[in-house]
C-alpha cells in the first residue's frame, strides 16, 4: 500500500478575487505562504511520510511545495502534466460575474460536453494527463502539489465517479486529500481537510 496525498496550492490574489487563474502564472500571496507553511506541518505529522514531493510546474504550485518538501527535507519534482487547466477565453474574469453566460453554465454543469471555449483544453485531455502523472509516482509515498480542477479529475478518476460531478467536489487552498493504494482499488481516506485559518476558495 501506498499513500497519495493530494494538496491545492496556498491562496493567491486572484482567488482571493474570485478570478479564474487557468494557465495565468500567479504567485502566493502572503496568506498564501502561511497556508502553504501550515500544510506543510499538517503533512509533517502524517504516516506514513511522503518521501516525494511532485509539483505543477506553475510558481502558485512550487511554492507552496516548497514549504512541504523543506519541512519534510525531501526531494522536491515538477510534472508538466499536473499544470492547471486552460481556462480559454475565461481566464481572468470573476467567477461570479459569469452566471448569465450559457456556455460557462453548460461547461459547470458538464464540462465533458462544453469546454472553456475553443482555446480551452477538453476535460478527457485534463484527465488523461493527470492520471498518467500519479500512475507515474504509484510505488512512492509522494505528495502532489497541484490545482483544483486537476484534484477534482485525480479524485473522480480513482473512484471511477461519473465526470459530470466534477465541479461537485470542493477543493480548497491549501488543502489534502489523502488516498491509500493498494494493488486492487485506491481508498479516500479523507478529503478537502484544511485548517480553520485556510481560506474556502475553490476555483
Amino acid at each position: 500500500m501506498n499513500v497519495l496525498y493530494l494538496c491545492r496550492h496556498g491562496e493567491t490574489d486572484w482567488n482571493a478575487q474570485g478570478r479564474i487563474q487557468g494557465r495565468t502564472d500567479t504567485r502566493l500571496n502572503a496568506a498564501g505562504h502561511a497556508q502553504a507553511e501550515r500544510l506543510a506541518h499538517v503533512l509533517l505529522g502524517e504516516r506514513p511520510r511522503a518521501s516525494l514531493v511532485v509539483s505543477s510546474p506553475m510558481c502558485r504550485a512550487v511554492e507552496t511545495a516548497r514549504h512541504i518538501a523543506d519541512l519534510l527535507d525531501v526531494e522536491l519534482v515538477c510534472d508538466e502534466d499536473l499544470t492547471e487547466l486552460h481556462t480559454g477565453r475565461y481566464t481572468g474574469c470573476v467567477a461570479s460575474e459569469l452566471a448569465s453566460d450559457p456556455r460557462w453554465q453548460a461547461h459547470l454543469r458538464d464540462p465533458w460536453i462544453e469546454g472553456c471555449g475553443e482555446e480551452g483544453e477538453p476535460a478527457v485531455a485534463v484527465r488523461e494527463r493527470v492520471m498518467r502523472a500519479v500512475e507515474r509516482y504509484r510505488d512512492r509515498h509522494v505528495v502532489v502539489v497541484s490545482h483544483a480542477t486537476p484534484i477534482r479529475h485525480i479524485i473522480m478518476g480513482l473512484l471511477d465517479m461519473p465526470n459530470r460531478h466534477l465541479y461537485h467536489l470542493v477543493v480548497g487552498n491549501a488543502s489534502v486529500t489523502r488516498f491509500d493504494r493498494h494493488d486492487a482499488f485506491s481508498k479516500l481516506v479523507y478529503m478537502n481537510y484544511m485548517d480553520n485559518l485556510f481560506s474556502d476558495k475553490s476555483l
